[in-house]
C-alpha cells in the first residue's frame, strides 16, 4: 500500500459478464488481473455493484472482495460503489467490517446513491426517498462502527439502544468516499469523515472503456450498461 505522494493507480474489476458466458472462466481472468496489478505497483483494487443487471451476470462485490483479499498483497481494496440506499445498515456495517478485518484493515468504502429504478423497486425504496435512505444508512453504518450505543428509527430500520460489538480494524472506521457526477453530490459535511470522488468531465462512453476494457452504452429502459 503506497504511502508516497503523487499519482496512484487502481484496478476496477467490472464483474459483469454476458448471459451465456462462462462466469468461472471470466472470474479466473479477473483474479489474474489482480495478481498483475499487485506485482506491478498498483495501489488498489475496486469492485462494482448492480442488482438485476440483465442481460449481464453481475457478481456480488463483497463476495468478490473476499476472494480478492489473499491475491491483493498490500493493495487497498474498495467498493466502487456500495449502493448505500438499498441495504439494511446493520447488514452493511457488519459485512463491510468483516471485509476490513479479513483484509487486515485495507478496505475503502465507496458509497453512492444509485440510479436504476429496477433496483430501488426491488429493495422497496421509493425513488423520492432514496436520498434520505442513503443519508440515514450512511450515518447509521458509521455509528455502528464508532458508537458504544446506537438508537435509530425510520420506516425501514429500528434500533433501540443496541451495543455494537463488531468493529472494523481501521479507526475510527475505513475511509468513506462518496461517488457522484456533480460537485453538490460529492460535497459532504466534514464531520462525516468522507471524501468526494467525481470522474473527470467526460462522457460515460469515454469513462467505461478506461475502467472495463470495453465500450458500453446505457440502456434507456433500465440504466444498465449494455455491450456496444
Amino acid at each position: 500500500m503506497s504511502t508516497t505522494c503523487g499519482p496512484r493507480f487502481g484496478l476496477v474489476l467490472c464483474s459483469q459478464f454476458p448471459r451465456g458466458d462462462d462466469p468461472n472462466a471470466r472470474f479466473a481472468e479477473q483474479i489474474e488481473q489482480v495478481r498483475f496489478a499487485r506485482d506491478n505497483g498498483f495501489d488498489s483494487t475496486w469492485v462494482t455493484q448492480h442488482y438485476l443487471a440483465a442481460p449481464f451476470q453481475y457478481l456480488h462485490p463483497l463476495a468478490v472482495l473476499s476472494r480478492v483479499i489473499p491475491e491483493s498483497g498490500d493493495m487497498r481494496i474498495g467498493t466502487a460503489i456500495t449502493l448505500m440506499a438499498l441495504g439494511n445498515p446493520v447488514d452493511l456495517a457488519e459485512e463491510l467490517a468483516t471485509i476490513d478485518i479479513m483484509s487486515g484493515g485495507r478496505l475503502v468504502v465507496g458509497a453512492g446513491l444509485g440510479y436504476r429504478d429496477v433496483e430501488f423497486d426491488a429493495f422497496g425504496v421509493p425513488r423520492d426517498e432514496r436520498l434520505r435512505r442513503f443519508l440515514d444508512n450512511l450515518s447509521v453504518v458509521r455509528r455502528l462502527w464508532t458508537d458504544e450505543e446506537v438508537s435509530f428509527e425510520n420506516a425501514a430500520v429500528k434500533l433501540d439502544r443496541v451495543r455494537p460489538a463488531l468493529r472494523p480494524v481501521q479507526e475510527p472506521h475505513p475511509p468513506i468516499w462518496l461517488a457522484g457526477h456533480t460537485d453538490a453530490r460529492c460535497a459532504a459535511p466534514p464531520a462525516w469523515g468522507c471524501r468526494g470522488s467525481r470522474p473527470p468531465p467526460t462522457s460515460t462512453r469515454t469513462i467505461w472503456p478506461a475502467r472495463c476494457g470495453s465500450s458500453v452504452r446505457r440502456a434507456p429502459s433500465t440504466g444498465a450498461p449494455t455491450p456496444r
